[in-house]
């Protein structure tokens, strides 16, 4: 594992300094465990950002098992597999999501894109540079665990919000992926509880990784709040919509907003739109609208 973040680092220090992905913001979700809405918490930000007017990409970065566009209710025609092949442009391969979200999508099932090698994380860091001038923030939904495209992704974005729930399972793969990105300090990790049956039980399962980490890791992740249980969740995951807009009132969509607002503060420079060139709709209730990128209603 050295050898990988040794390697990865590398290739991005390769970037002039100070440039990531262009000139946008970026945060990349993660998880140490599958299965603890990495996805959810991602595509709920992105469209929080996109209302809020920020001109929004969300890329799937889960690149063998992909399902953000299963999670927004979209039919991508492209994906970054044909980005990467020299099929499609990454321009063309950009799509219009839930209220003015741009949506890159991944392939599913494709094991060369779940193991791509420094080669092909090199194609795809410079095609994410050239195309992040287009927006104002990237949000990067990772692969759970500890794999080498999610510490590209990691490293690319300088941002992490590691996800997690209160089970003691999800307590100890969280704590691995922290370590593991702990070993490069240009990284800012964020945590979120989500799933949480109260604020106690939140802050109780931050508590204990903030414990651990501090004791053997020297570096204590920031705390930016937690998402409750919610029935509404559930139901909007099998309505293939974001919560905060099929329920927007509900526990988890008010908590999410909360969230975003700590992660992401209201910027007062951002211009309302868009990316650049780009034709994007609003989806709100599974119908189709125009959309500036304003807030939907």
């Amino acid at each position: 594992m050295s050898d990988q973040a040794s390697g990865l680092r590398s290739l991005i220090d390769r970037r002039p300094s100070g440039v990531r992905l262009g000139n946008a913001q970026a945060v990349a979700v993660a998880s140490g465990k599958g299965g603890v809405g990495k996805t959810f918490m991602a595509a709920n930000l992105a469209v929080l950002a996109a209302r809020a007017g920020r001109r929004v990409l969300l890329i799937d970065g889960d690149l063998g098992l992909a399902n953000v566009d299963v999670a927004l209710g979209l039919r991508c025609q492209h994906s970054i597999g044909e980005v990467l092949r020299g099929e499609v442009s990454l321009a063309r391969a950009i799509e219009p999501g839930p209220c003015g979200v741009s949506v890159l999508a991944a392939g599913s099932g494709a094991e060369w894109l779940a193991h791509l090698d420094v080669g092909g994380l090199a194609v795809l860091q410079s095609e994410l540079t050239n195309i992040g001038t287009a927006f104002d923030l990237i949000v990067i939904d990772c692969a759970a665990g500890i794999g080498r495209n999610v510490l590209f992704f990691a490293k690319v974005a300088g941002r992490v919000l590691l996800t997690l729930t209160p089970e003691p399972t999800a307590l100890a793969d969280a704590y691995a992926l922290l370590k593991t990105l702990a070993a490069d300090r240009s990284i800012d990790v964020q945590v979120v509880v989500n799933q949480a049956l109260s604020t106690s039980d939140a802050r109780n399962a931050y508590g204990r990784l903030r414990a651990v980490s501090g004791r053997f890791l020297a570096k204590e992740p920031c705390y930016v709040g937690h998402v409750p249980r919610d029935e509404d969740v559930r139901r909007s995951v099998r309505a293939r919509q974001p919560v905060v807009t099929y329920s927007s009132d509900s526990r988890a969509a008010c908590a999410l907003d909360g969230i975003f607002r700590a992660l992401l503060p209201p910027r007062a420079s951002i211009a309302l739109g868009g990316a650049r060139g780009l034709a994007i709709p609003c989806v709100v209730g599974g119908a189709m609208a125009s959309s500036s990128g304003a807030e939907a209603r």
